[in-house]
């Protein structure tokens, strides 16, 4: 009986060994993806939004390449000294930043949010804009230092200056077709690691839970079927109690009035003393 209340624990206690280390593989796994999932996340977003600055700084080199004509016209047919100086300020102000974000764009700049990870098909369209890049920004140091031809310092800002935004159009929409490529990569990443998060939960159901499920009622049905037979071994051993019991007050009833008789029998043949 000893052996039957004992084995439903031990295979109890066996199966859930066997279990145990796959569990655990399962809940690391999960984890893991999880963990992975938060990463690719938090890098997705530091990505789109350097992304985002990229764009946005090189869709202002457009902006700024017709700020330095408007000015370089405007200074030109300015009425007043004082035009004319303002003019050349807002020049000389637009140039520098005009020439920063380009060297951010190729090679890269921390204090503009530009990381310089240009493609190669990007590396390629900046280095066919850089004629005309040099040629408007040698036009505008011309004009602002009133050396040499004006006339033909403002003929070449004006001749290059739509060039350089045609082809400063061409490197936006690259920069732009780039991001939504990098974006679609990442949700076909994360798209992968939920529906492999999902395909091992599902295993961990059918192949762990639902194992276990079935074992642990398999192991209470047993532990069910032992207290059964301890009930009914309980009963027998009561029952054989109480038959015990009965033999023994039936004998003792039954040798008991012999007894008594054989001792007074004895007592009755035995000489006293004062018979002596």
């Amino acid at each position: 009986m000893a052996r039957v209340m004992s084995a439903a624990p031990c295979d109890l206690t066996h199966r859930a060994e066997r279990l145990t280390p796959l569990y655990i593989l399962a809940l690391s796994a999960v984890a893991c993806l999880s963990i992975l999932g938060q990463m690719l996340v938090q890098w997705s977003l530091q990505r789109q939004f350097s992304d985002s600055t990229v764009v946005n700084l090189a869709g202002r080199q457009r902006m700024l390449s017709q700020r330095l004509t408007k000015a370089a016209l405007a200074a030109e047919v300015a009425g007043s000294q004082e035009q004319r100086a303002a003019r050349r300020q807002e020049m000389a102000e637009v140039l520098t930043q005009w020439r920063a974000a380009d060297a951010g764009l190729r090679r890269g700049d921390d204090r503009l949010g530009l990381p310089g990870r240009n493609s190669p098909a990007v590396v390629l369209a900046l280095a066919r804009i850089e004629p005309h890049f040099r040629d408007v920004a040698t036009a505008t140091e011309s004009l602002l230092a009133g050396t040499g031809d004006r006339q033909a310092a403002l003929q070449r800002l004006l001749e290059h200056e739509p060039q350089f935004l045609t082809a400063m159009d061409a490197i936006v929409n690259q920069y732009e077709d780039e991001a939504r490529q990098r974006v679609a990569w990442l949700q076909n990443i994360e798209r992968g690691l939920l529906l492999l998060t999902l395909a091992i939960l599902a295993c961990e159901g059918v192949l762990i839970f639902r194992p276990a499920v079935r074992r642990l009622r398999e192991s209470a049905a047993a532990l069910e079927e032992s207290r059964r037979q301890l009930e009914v071994a309980k009963l027998q051993a009561e029952s054989a109690n109480d038959a015990k019991s009965r033999f023994l007050a039936t004998i003792s009833h039954e040798l008991r009035n012999p007894l008594q008789a054989i001792l007074a029998s004895v007592e009755l043949a035995t000489p006293t003393a004062a018979d002596d």
